[in-house]
C-alpha cells in the first residue's frame, strides 16, 4: 500500500476533483439529460449490468431502461428494508424484529437473485444494514446508536455462511466498491477501514469520513483529519 498526503486550503477543491476521477466523471465530455421525475426521494442509484439503472426509493427498487421505462422489482412490506446491489443484481430483504425498519435488528434476511428467487436466507443477526457485493457477498453492519463501541460487521458468503466478525467501535456505514474487491467501513473513531470480501482487513487510516474509490479499490482518496490522502493498494486483483 502506498499513502500519500496533501494539506492546505485547497484540500477540498483536490479532493472533489480526485473523487470524480475515482468515479471516471471526468474520462470525456459531460452530456446532462433528464431520465426521470419522481415526489419521491432517491435513496440509490446504481448502474445495472443489464445497462439499466436500478433505483432504490421509498419502499421499492425499479428498474429504469434505455426507454424510460420503469418496471418493479420489489417492494417492502411492513417492517422491511430493501438494499440494493453494486451492479443492481442482487437485492436484500431485511426483516426486523421490531415495527422501526432500518432501525431495529434483523429478525430475517434474505438474499435475492436477478430473477427474484432467493439465493439464501439467515435467521436473527444483530445486523441493521447490509451492504451487497456485484458477486454477491454480503456485509451485515450493527449500528447502535447508543452503545457505539458495541458496533460491528459480518461478512456472508455463499449460502449465508458467517465468514468473519469484525468489531468496529463508532461503524458509521460501509460499502463495497464498484467491482466488489474491497469493502470500505468508516467509524467515528476509528477511521476508514478496508476489507476484503470475507472480512480480512487490509488497511485503516485514521480520521477519515469523506472517501472515494475507483472500482476496484485500487486507489482511494480521502479527507483524513484536515488533509487530503491518496490511497494506492498495488496488492488488490486487477
Amino acid at each position: 500500500m502506498h499513502l500519500a498526503g496533501f494539506s492546505g486550503r485547497r484540500c477540498v477543491l483536490l479532493a472533489a476533483a480526485l473523487f470524480l476521477c475515482c468515479t471516471g466523471a471526468l474520462a470525456g465530455e459531460l452530456a446532462l439529460e433528464t431520465l426521470h421525475r419522481s415526489d419521491l426521494d432517491l435513496d440509490r442509484v446504481i448502474e445495472r449490468t443489464d445497462g439499466s439503472f436500478g433505483l432504490l426509493r421509498g419502499g421499492r427498487i425499479e428498474a429504469l431502461g434505455s426507454d424510460r421505462a420503469l418496471t418493479l422489482l420489489r417492494e417492502s412490506q411492513e417492517g422491511q428494508t430493501l438494499f440494493l446491489s453494486e451492479g443492481g443484481s442482487w437485492i436484500g430483504v431485511a426483516t426486523h424484529r421490531e415495527a422501526a425498519a432500518g432501525l431495529a435488528p434483523t429478525a430475517s434476511f434474505r438474499l435475492l437473485d436477478a430473477a427474484g428467487d432467493p439465493a439464501w436466507e439467515i435467521g436473527p443477526t444483530e445486523d441493521v444494514a447490509y451492504a451487497i457485493s456485484r458477486q454477491g457477498a454480503v456485509v451485515g453492519m450493527t449500528l447502535n446508536l447508543h452503545v457505539p463501541d458495541r458496533n460491528a460487521l459480518r461478512f456472508y458468503t455463499d449460502g449465508g455462511r458467517l465468514a468473519a466478525e469484525v468489531p468496529v467501535p463508532g461503524l458509521l456505514g460501509g460499502r463495497f466498491d464498484a467491482d466488489g474487491a474491497i469493502f470500505f467501513a468508516v467509524s467515528a473513531s476509528e477511521g476508514l477501514w478496508a476489507f476484503d470480501p470475507v472480512g480480512t482487513e487490509r488497511w485503516a487510516i485514521p480520521e477519515v469520513r469523506l472517501f472515494d474509490a475507483a472500482p476496484g479499490g485500487r486507489f482511494v482518496a480521502a479527507i483524513a483529519g484536515d488533509e487530503l490522502v491518496t490511497i494506492r493498494d498495488e496488492a488488490v486483483s486487477a
